[in-house]
């Protein structure tokens, strides 16, 4: 009994192991992501909950802005996501290395809830200020191809100020994001 309970253990591990990993396949190849609970559990547990959810399919990588981060997971004209409370003051740096993933607020750093960006560079500055939750671990040439779509200048106004979003002429659309095992 004792090595059947064991076995099961380990063999739950082996599965549960990797099941933060998630895949999103976009209309410009897929992104692989480890997400790391233990960087940011509120946060993780968030993003793997809408992942889930089917939240992020057809959406669109909506802001892309070359040499800092491409941005995703808007809640405009859709169901408002709760917000996360912002758990970047714990983490350590430096978080904003090439293909983190972190989540995306305005001004209030407890509005976080759906949007996150994916770092194309080493952006240090955004460390103790953002949450980081997740890091692209393969699909950093399709992170790179979305970087250099043609883009349009679009704005809106945002607490009384023009805020210049740069967004792709031809949409970038997330097709599907789902959590998988090694085995997929």
């Amino acid at each position: 009994m004792k090595r059947f309970i064991l076995l099961f253990l380990l063999l739950n591990v082996s599965v549960t192991a990797h099941a933060d990993d998630v895949r999103m396949s976009t209309s410009k190849g897929d992104i692989y992501l480890k997400v790391h609970s233990e960087l940011a559990p509120e946060t993780a547990a968030n993003f793997l909950r809408l992942v889930n959810s089917g939240w992020y399919d057809g959406k669109q990588f909506y802001r892309v802005v070359p040499g800092f981060v491409i941005q995703a997971g808007a809640n405009r004209d859709d169901i408002v996501q709760p917000n996360v409370p912002g758990e970047y003051l714990e983490q350590k740096s430096p978080l904003h290395r090439r293909g983190a993933v972190g989540l995306a607020r305005d001004t209030d750093p407890n509005s976080g809830n759906s949007e996150f960006y994916i770092a194309l560079d080493d952006i240090h500055r955004l460390d103790g200020r953002y949450t980081v939750f997740a890091y692209v671990v393969e699909g950093f040439d399709v992170i790179d191809s979305i970087a250099q779509v043609e883009l349009k200048e679009t704005y809106i106004v945002y607490e009384g100020q023009d805020v210049a979003f740069h967004q792709p002429i031809e949409p970038v659309v997330i097709h599907s994001a789902k959590v998988i095992t090694h085995d997929e």
